[in-house]
């Protein structure tokens, strides 16, 4: 085992990623085919989000070993490769080409190394497909060999609350409680479970502990804002969305801050936040178009109907059967006095009820 390769794993596990990399590199420079090295120089570059260099240095591994194949003690190592690419392709959204990779890992892998890599891993690319049924036999599997081990354990509290499954989903996450109170996730998934279920008291209670535990815990912040919006407590649900942008720039959560600011009645920012939002993003059209119909929204609001029949046009350029948008067009035609365009709009509108 080289020095420079081993020095390199205990830089990756203490999360300076560089370092990492130059290190595992001498290694490399050494011996070129050395698995180790080229194992966790795979993985620290999948950190770095290099993922065609790290598919690089799994298929590599598995080469050397299809020459001749790598001795003891460093064949699980081939295993390990394989498990790797296909958390890499999963990253990549490849998630077919993920499946047959993680099944290649499970045919090589020694049984007692399944529970923390192979199987974990199979479960979250079947829950990337949406596929939770599959997801949880495969979590239910590695608990098998692993039985409390308390990140499998959240996995499968997630599986089962995605099956709609609550009741074992909330026995499951207060399991993993009685075992480690100090678990940010499971108060966050227990405190989804109870929104799910209606208490949004008990809720917000997990949620808050969740928070004291980990103040960046998505779920638990998601779930607050939620709460607080059902109580109508806007300003104190804008700043927890606030929080979430933060850590998480997404387009769901930036219709939630439009949606918050309407509802406090401030058009005026709902609008600059709006144009903010459009000029630095690049959206897909199923994204693009609930952001637009607040702007829609804000026009009408303004009595703005030229600027209003823009945003609806641009809606129903993505979506033409946009009920939302092809009202809005009516409205703005009829308040620009351009009567027979309205009449049509109208009539296509009807046509699609």
């Amino acid at each position: 085992l080289s020095f420079f390769g081993y020095f390199g794993h205990i830089l990756f596990a203490n999360k300076k990623y560089p370092e990492a990399l130059e290190y595992l590199e001498k290694a490399l420079d050494a011996d070129e085919n050395d698995p180790f090295s080229l194992y966790w120089k795979a993985v620290v570059l999948h950190a770095l989000q290099k993922y065609n260099d790290a598919l690089h240095c799994c298929e590599k591994i598995i080469e050397t070993n299809t020459i001749h194949e790598i001795p003891k003690p460093f064949d699980y190592l081939v295993g390990l490769a394989w498990t790797e690419k296909a958390d890499i392709q999963n990253s990549l959204g490849e998630y077919e080409n993920a499946l047959e990779s993680i099944d290649k890992a499970i045919s090589i892998t020694d049984e007692s190394l399944k529970a923390t890599n192979v199987w974990v891993g199979k479960g979250i690319i079947y829950q990337n497909l949406g596929n939770h049924e599959d997801a949880l036999q495969c979590f239910e599997k590695s608990l098998s060999l692993d039985n409390n081990n308390t990140l499998l354990m959240n996995y499968k509290s997630v599986e089962l609350a995605e099956l709609g499954r609550f009741d074992e989903a909330e026995k499951c996450c207060k399991d993993i409680i009685s075992i480690d109170k100090s678990q940010s996730n499971s108060w966050g998934n227990l405190a989804s479970i109870y929104l799910e279920k209606g208490n949004y008291v008990k809720s917000f209670e997990c949620s808050s502990i969740s928070l004291s535990i980990d103040p960046d815990n998505l779920v638990a912040l998601q779930t607050q804002f939620v709460v607080l919006s059902s109580f109508k407590k806007y300003n104190e649900a804008l700043d927890v969305i606030e929080r979430i942008l933060k850590i998480e720039k997404n387009s769901r959560m930036q219709v939630a801050k439009i949606n918050m600011l309407l509802k406090l009645n401030l058009n005026a920012k709902a609008l600059e936040y709006t144009d903010e939002v459009l000029s630095r993003n690049f959206f897909k059209d199923n994204e693009l178009v609930p952001i637009l119909s607040y702007k829609i929204k804000l026009f009408l609001n303004s009595q703005e109907h030229e600027k209003m029949l823009t945003v609806c046009n641009k809606v129903l350029s993505i979506d033409e059967n946009d009920e939302n948008a092809l009202i809005g067009k009516c409205i703005a035609l009829n308040g620009l006095r351009k009567f027979p365009e309205c009449l049509d709009c109208c009539n296509e509108l009807l046509r699609i009820d």
